[in-house]
């Protein structure tokens, strides 16, 4: 995959390529929230894809991106975290989408 990030620094313009080296995957790619006190929220013990919040009934569970990944350019490997936003647009879908409408829900 190839990235490429356009900054300004002190009134002057560079471009920086770089490229996704690799994930982590031995970390999880997603958390979910509770949607009313925005806590993380466990899978039902059951199996099920029924998620509880330990202060809260009958939520409405979050799914948000957390992507553990190395980025490389020509000089140098950077650890880095991809949230939400900059995995929703990369990937051009929510992570709510991939989960529920995709079926997505290994972590």
């Amino acid at each position: 995959m190839f990235l490429r990030n356009d900054q300004t620094q002190h009134s002057r313009r560079f471009r920086c390529h770089t490229w996704i080296e690799k994930f982590d995957l031995n970390r999880g790619w997603l958390y979910v929230h509770c949607s009313t006190c925005d806590k993380t929220v466990y899978p039902e013990e059951d199996g099920s894809l029924k998620f509880v919040c330990k202060d809260d009934e009958d939520i409405t569970p979050k799914f948000l991106y957390s992507v553990n990944a190395i980025i490389t350019d020509e000089t140098t490997l950077t650890e880095v975290t991809f949230f939400d936003k900059g995995m929703t647009a990369l990937l051009k879908t929510s992570c709510e989408d991939l989960n529920l409408k995709h079926g997505y829900t290994d972590p």
